[in-house]
């Protein structure tokens, strides 16, 4: 009977060994699971990150061209204001001689009527 029992408890070793490396198997390909993902997690969070960095300067530039457009929209409205206020200009006299007006004028004997 001996034998028999020796046989049985080298297939019940063999099954334990069996099922020990099943979930050893499957434990391992877990770990390489969670690893993968976690690096997964990780590239996706930096791409994140870094797209939120390049966000932010991009409206920081976009702040700073904003200030100066309205800077220069002010000066420009200062000028025009300082142009319609203060006109400076002074009409033109010009130099026309009445007489040779009129006798370029047709029918016109240049003395006025």
């Amino acid at each position: 009977m001996e034998p028999l029992d020796t046989a049985q408890s080298v297939q019940n070793i063999s099954i334990v060994v069996g099922i020990a490396g099943g979930l050893v198997g499957i434990a391992g390909f877990m770990l390489v699971s969670f690893w993968r993902g976690a690096s997964l997690v990780q590239t996706i969070t930096k791409a994140i990150t870094d797209s939120e960095e390049r966000l932010r300067n991009e409206n920081r530039e976009l702040g700073h061209k904003i200030e100066k457009l309205q800077v220069d929209v002010a000066v420009l409205g200062t000028k025009l204001e300082d142009r319609t206020v203060n006109q400076t200009q002074t009409p033109q006299q010009f130099d026309i001689d009445p007489e040779r007006f009129l006798a370029r004028l047709p029918g016109s004997t240049g003395r006025g009527h």
